[in-house]
């Protein structure tokens, strides 16, 4: 049974867009119910029940190195100010009280760290993992892990980003760092993807580009976006307490508070009973 490692912001809000008009009792409830729906299809859909959560801190180090990191997030957001709080309040929630409360251990939070970086140290304490994630990132642990588009539902493997891009993972940091990355890191100007991937391979052509990245003020880029998109940002040792251990009875309390009807119903509580509460 491989553990899910599970990017948990990006879920959170992908829910926002596909229930954000779910309430119950005047309070807004559908990041909640799409994150546990997301949650009870992957264990179904890998059969399993271990999973690692992993959570972004408000605070981040990259930005005391950086300032501009993430710097136009809120711009590129479609959300506006009072449902961007309001999916913070439901990621909290779910954070510090409901996945704690159904019994899911593994449930990480650093502060001045990014999901990211748990990410990265889940999968070197727990290798052949399955990270749950869309973010292209990521793509420099490939080899410990595989990951799993949560929005194109395709495995992704390091055979198929050979197949893409014509390199390794183990290339791909400086691929970004000569590049930039969609986190707001510039990178060479007029370099992106493909010529940074020409460049390692040594078939970029002479002319500006080529200059500019081997000029003094590009290695300098460079050497500062490796330290923004290595991961992880700092080593550390995840306390990971597999497997866990679930009550149905604290699950339908869960499910009763919030009224998720489609939890309770008689396929619903089915489909639970035969991958959390089932033995495979």
């Amino acid at each position: 049974m491989r553990p899910l490692v599970i990017d948990c912001s990006q879920l959170c809000y992908a829910s926002a867009f596909t229930m954000k008009d779910l309430s119950f009792e005047e309070m807004r409830t559908g990041v909640i119910f799409g994150f546990l729906l997301q949650v009870f299809r992957l264990s179904r859909d890998f059969m399993s029940r271990d999973f690692i959560f992993c959570w972004d801190s408000k605070k981040r180090f990259r930005e005391e190195l950086y300032p501009d990191y993430k710097g136009d997030r809120r711009e590129k957001s479609p959300f506006d100010e009072n449902t961007f709080h309001e999916v913070r309040l439901q990621m909290g929630y779910l954070r510090e009280r409901i996945l704690p409360d159904m019994g899911f251990k593994n449930n990480f939070i650093r502060i001045g760290l990014e999901a990211d970086d748990l990410i990265a140290c889940a999968v070197q304490q727990m290798p052949g993992s399955v990270v749950v994630s869309n973010d292209s990132d990521l793509y420099q642990l490939l080899g410990l892990c595989e990951m799993y588009h949560t929005s194109t539902k395709l495995r992704f493997y390091v055979k198929d980003f050979t197949r893409k891009y014509g390199v390794g993972p183990g290339d791909w940091v400086d691929i970004l760092a000569i590049a930039g990355t969609h986190n707001n890191v510039k990178g060479i100007d007029k370099a992106g993807i493909g010529k940074a991937i020409q460049y390692l391979k040594g078939t970029l052509p002479d002319g500006i580009v080529k200059e500019r990245i081997e000029s003094k003020e590009g290695q300098e880029i460079i050497k500062r976006n490796r330290k923004l998109i290595a991961l992880p940002w700092r080593e550390m040792h995840l306390p990971i307490d597999l497997p866990d251990r679930f009550d149905i009875d604290k699950w339908m309390e869960i499910f009763e508070r919030y009224n998720f009807r489609s939890f309770t119903s008689e396929e619903g509580m089915k489909n639970l009973k035969e991958t959390f509460f089932a033995r495979w």
